[in-house]
This record gives structure tokens, C-alpha cells and sequence, in this order.
């Protein structure tokens, strides 16, 4: 997947608004309005709740995401962002792994396929398989 250079920065600075006291007015002032947009974006769908498990919460969740973003490049970061944190799982507790899971078959998964990014859907599926069902995926 090719990505624009905005792209690219935001992806690298998609934390930054919750986790510094950097704020969208400062990410605009030093790089530009596009990023900061981007980054924002990101750092809304972060903010969603996806604790509850119930199909039809599931369902407004993924309807939330697809209608709170008008640049689908703020999916595709968050995507990379849940495939980094998959690809890294290994370190969390056991709780952790499987709540992360859960989410990402729920939520995430749906999106990549949304949005037609069929490897990381894939990806991820895979990734999620591996703390879900460790019997299915070792075979």
C-alpha cells in the first residue's frame, strides 16, 4: 500500500494528540492543516469505546468509524496502527491478547474489508486467530 507524504506523517504522529500536550493547532502550525486533520481523525476513533461485545453495538461502532471519517486515509492509519499493536501482542497479558483480538475480528477486520485493504484484513484475521483459537492457528 502506497501512502502520500501527509499520510505518512500522521501515521508517525497518530498518538500525539492523546498521548503529549501537543495539540492540533500546534501539529498544524509545524507541519500543515492536512496532517493535523489526519492525526484529529485518528485520535476520534481512538476515543470510541469498543468494549461492548453485543452484535448491534459492534454493528454502530463500524458505522460510527465510516461516518465520523471523511478521509478514508484516517482508517487506513488507524488499520496500520491496530497491525502494529497485533503484530506486538505477544508482550501483553493473556486478558489483553484476547480482548485485542476480539476487537480487531469485530471491528477492524470488517473495516479492512470495507475499505478494500484485503491484506491487512487478512492480516489481521490471521493475527487474531493466533490468541483466539491458538489450537486452530498452530495447525
Amino acid at each position: 500500500m502506497h501512502a502520500d507524504r501527509d499520510t505518512v506523517c500522521a501515521g508517525l504522529l497518530h498518538d500525539t494528540l492523546e498521548d503529549t500536550h501537543v495539540t492540533k493547532e500546534d501539529i498544524s502550525h509545524d507541519f500543515n492543516p492536512e496532517i493535523a486533520s489526519l492525526v484529529d481523525g485518528v485520535t476520534k476513533i481512538s476515543k470510541l469505546n469498543f468494549s461492548t461485545k453485543q452484535e448491534q453495538n459492534v454493528a454502530n461502532t463500524r458505522k460510527i468509524i465510516t461516518g465520523i471519517t471523511s478521509d478514508v486515509r484516517i482508517i487506513i492509519i488507524k488499520l496500520a496502527d491496530r497491525l502494529h499493536n497485533m503484530r506486538t501482542l505477544e508482550y501483553k497479558t493473556e486478558f489483553k491478547q484476547k480482548e485485542n483480538s476480539l476487537e480487531t475480528m469485530d471491528i477492524f477486520v470488517p473495516l479492512a474489508y470495507y475499505i478494500g485493504a484485503y491484506r491487512i484484513k487478512s492480516e489481521l484475521e490471521d493475527l487474531s486467530l493466533r490468541y483466539l483459537k491458538p489450537d486452530i492457528y498452530m495447525n
